[in-house]
């Protein structure tokens, strides 16, 4: 195991998978020492037991997938209009830390021929404030179908930002529907 110190933790299940299993978190060891500092019951309720030469594995808990909240259109999609919409929106926790962002969006179920262009945008705020958004636009067409589409694989928010995917600009003529998600955690 490698060195631990602050402000750095290490979190440890200890005899994973077992009605014995227990999450501490390691705050100081060095390596080689056959003793470490932990907080007992990091993450949850805790069992009064000392384990000795158990297994034990490094990896991701139920913690860290507690965080995620979401936002995304109705079941149907959202009609686009001739007036600009927020197909989706949430606004991000301000508790001070750095969230993740994770979204996509799709024009589609065109069931009038597109006269004009539909533009779809993502806006958010970065953790140094700076503005950031993603376009994607559908040109006019008179198919059916996927037209349009993006996703972010990653981007980071600033605490208390608002997060929304919209309808950039009025559309007149022909008809479609927006399907979005915004996943933050």
């Amino acid at each position: 195991m490698p060195t631990v110190a602050a402000p750095t933790i290490l979190v440890v299940t200890v005899e994973p998978n077992t009605p014995n299993a227990e999450i501490v978190h390691v705050t100081a060891y060095t390596t080689g020492a056959t003793t470490a500092t932990v907080v007992r019951a990091a993450e949850g309720p805790g069992i009064a037991r000392i384990h000795t030469k158990k297994p034990w594995i490094h990896g991701p808990t139920a913690y860290d997938f507690s965080g995620i909240i979401t936002a995304e259109t109705p079941v149907g999609g959202v009609t686009i209009g001739a007036v600009t919409t927020i197909f989706c929106s949430l606004t991000v926790p301000n508790d001070g830390a750095v969230h993740a962002l994770l979204i996509g969006a799709s024009v589609m179920d065109v069931s009038v021929a597109l006269s004009t262009s539909v533009t779809v945008s993502v806006i958010w705020t970065s953790p140094t404030g700076g503005t950031q958004s993603v376009t994607t636009t559908a040109t006019a067409v008179g198919s059916h179908g996927l037209l349009a589409a993006f996703s972010s694989s990653f981007a980071l928010l600033k605490p208390g930002t608002q997060v929304k995917i919209y309808q950039y600009r009025a559309h007149v003529g022909g008809a479609a529907k927006v399907y979005a998600k915004i996943v933050v955690s």
